[in-house]
């Protein structure tokens, strides 16, 4: 008997990709997706993802940004490195571009157009989440991620915040 474990289906809810052909360097097209869209995207550690028992994990490049009014996330991954692929069936996709959010269909659309007038960009297209076999563990693993990330940031500035100056005592 082969046991299944089946995770929510409500990771996809508040979730959207993108998927992006193009020959541009991932900090080019961060930097003309943060010109043209007006996004603050950056470059954040590298997502570790796991592959198989024999590759173990693959890191691939990513970026973050946040719209703090609209309480959106957005993620900019690579989608392919020399170790793998994250998302196999998109195979031919150089980027992915997830949205964590409520965001309407209109403004997928909006920002769907504005990254095809990219230079270079060959093809943005919208990845129907339901068909990605991996996604939830995808989703997942960001989620380990950006809490592992944010607990790093916190700990920093704890360290910044206690280390008081040394003043000298001379009369």
């Amino acid at each position: 008997m082969t046991l299944k474990i089946s995770l929510p289906t409500e990771f996809t809810q508040f979730h959207t990709l993108l998927a992006i052909s193009t020959p541009l360097k991932d900090y080019r097209l961060v930097h003309a997706i943060n010109e043209n869209l007006l996004f603050s995207l950056k470059r954040i550690d590298d997502f570790p993802y796991y592959i198989s028992e024999e590759k173990g994990f693959e890191h691939y490049p990513m970026f973050h940004g946040e719209d703090e009014f609209y309480r959106t996330n957005y993620f900019l991954f690579t989608n392919k490195i020399d170790g793998g692929i994250l998302i196999p069936q998109w195979a031919r996709m150089d980027y992915l571009f997830l949205f964590e959010g409520d965001v309407s269909s209109e403004q997928v659309s909006n920002i769907t157009q504005k990254i095809r007038k990219i230079n270079n960009v060959l093809m943005v297209s919208t990845v129907e989440l339901a068909k990605v076999k991996n996604i939830e563990l995808i989703f997942s693993d960001l989620e380990m991620h950006m809490t592992e990330l944010n607990r790093k940031a916190k700990e920093q500035r704890n360290e910044l915040r206690y280390k008081a100056p040394v003043f000298s005592n001379q009369n």
